[in-house]
């Protein structure tokens, strides 16, 4: 089981939108085929709507766009405004079926692994527990001082901590409870890369997300703020 929180002090973590191929930390191939898929199943696509569906920026849409554009892979039907309408050429949907048998993901752009490590490393969760906090997260049990001061230092140890008893002694709800003392929101990416294989990560089904899905961030748009995750495995 892993735990999550609500630390007084949350590590500073906020990376930066890549503006261009290179600062995306993942091959242009990789982005060109995640475009390509995307395009193919939209039929007729913009600029602005790939930003939004792959989590890219404008600036680095564009410039997958014009690659492609320069392979002869796209055909530009007109202009939506100051935004460019275009479908897949032929050629281009042909390397699109042919991209679509190693995968048919075409959602988020994946952040590499380095980044996600990185990521995690910096938003390590730092909580601070008095018995009045403990006492507060553990209100609906009956459960005694000497308990809270053998929880208390366990907590604030930042180390693994190993529930054990009888069956039924109450080990699976104490733990569920103690999540409560972890309060702050994390960033977590849509996807990651590994050595060219996408990996979903976000799931919405386990994180509960912050930001409101059109709302514009500060942060590098592959990364979506969540609250700290707790996850139960096992039983």
């Amino acid at each position: 089981m892993s735990m999550a929180s609500h630390p007084v002090e949350r590590p500073a973590f906020s990376p930066h939108p890549p503006d261009t191929l290179e600062k995306l930390g993942i091959s242009d191939i990789l982005v060109q085929d995640l475009v390509l898929r995307r395009v193919f199943i939209e039929r007729t696509s913009t600029l602005s709507s790939l930003s939004k569906t792959l989590k890219l920026t404008p600036s680095v849409v564009e410039a997958v766009f014009r690659q492609m554009r320069h392979r002869q892979l796209v055909e530009v039907l007109g202009m939506a405004g100051n935004d460019y309408s275009f479908m897949l050429s032929g050629p281009g949907r042909q390397l699109a079926t042919e991209r679509f048998q190693m995968t048919q993901y075409a959602g988020a752009c994946p952040v590499p692994l380095a980044q996600y490590h990185a990521g995690i490393r910096a938003q390590t969760a730092r909580v601070r527990v008095n018995r009045e906090k403990l006492r507060h997260a553990l209100s609906d049990l009956v459960v005694t001082d000497a308990l809270l001061d053998q929880l208390g230092p366990a907590l604030i140890s930042q180390a693994a901590l190993f529930l054990y008893g009888s069956t039924g002694n109450g080990k699976t709800s104490l733990a569920e409870r103690l999540v409560r003392l972890y309060e702050d929101d994390v960033l977590i990416p849509y996807a990651v890369e590994v050595d060219g294989q996408i990996i979903l990560l976000y799931d919405p089904v386990v994180h509960q997300r912050l930001d409101e899905e059109d709302q514009e961030t500060d942060h590098d748009p592959r990364w979506v703020r969540c609250r700290r995750p707790c996850i139960v495995a096992g039983g």
